[in-house]
């Protein structure tokens, strides 16, 4: 029996007060920040006083994000603004947890083990390293994303012909959804982050030139 708690605030909070509130289910080794905002995304990683900091260790500024997901092994907050930079945020875990009172508790309990699940982060791993502990995805379409996991080691050992990738380590939650033994995903967790090595995709064939035309009539 897997039993998934569920902490949401019964009132508007700042992203900030939502991590202080959260800070016992935030302690981890590493706890990762996936924040957007109008015109970034970004990976932070909490420092000790669940302050969300870059590569170079710094506070990033949090007054432009709109949406958070921070997230470890043990336990998951969202956030989602709402206005005035306040808004809704909800913690999940398999962990039960004493929240500050406006905190309401809840519960789903499924006799399924959760699946684990990955999401592929866009851009290939390069040799440029940001900060101690983090790497740099690019790509043509979002340019460069920091990262904070280590590609080093998978970067050394791949192929001319392999690349490196990172991905989001996801656990998916399902319920019964009838009486008929039919399931459905009810909630799901990030907890991670993992990089593999894949094969390239393979180059497209150049363009060969037009042939002479052959006249038949």
């Amino acid at each position: 029996m897997t039993t998934l708690f569920s902490y949401a605030s019964k009132r508007h909070v700042t992203l900030a007060n939502a991590l202080k509130d959260c800070g016992a289910a935030l302690q981890s080794p590493k706890t990762y920040a996936l924040l957007y905002a109008p015109n970034w995304l970004k990976f932070g990683l909490l420092d000790g006083n669940a302050i969300p900091c870059d590569a170079n260790g710094k506070p990033i500024n949090l007054d432009p994000v709109y949406e958070a997901r921070v997230f470890n092994q043990g336990a998951e907050l969202r956030w989602l603004n709402e206005a005035a930079s306040e808004g809704q945020a909800v913690l999940i875990s398999e962990s039960e947890y004493e929240l500050a009172g406006h905190w309401t508790p809840d519960k789903v309990e499924t006799a399924l083990s959760p699946l684990d699940q990955t999401y592929l982060l866009w851009g290939i791993g390069v040799k440029t390293q940001p900060g101690t502990g983090w790497s740099r995805l690019t790509t043509a379409r979002i340019g460069r994303l920091d990262v904070p996991i280590d590609i080093g080691a998978n970067l050394a050992l791949a192929k001319p012909d392999e690349r490196v990738r990172v991905l989001l380590e996801v656990k998916e939650y399902l319920a019964e959804a009838d009486t008929h033994g039919n399931v459905v995903v009810c909630d799901e967790r990030l907890w991670g982050l993992k990089d593999v090595i894949v094969k390239q995709f393979a180059a497209l064939p150049a363009n060969k030139p037009a042939g002479k035309e052959t006249n038949n009539g």
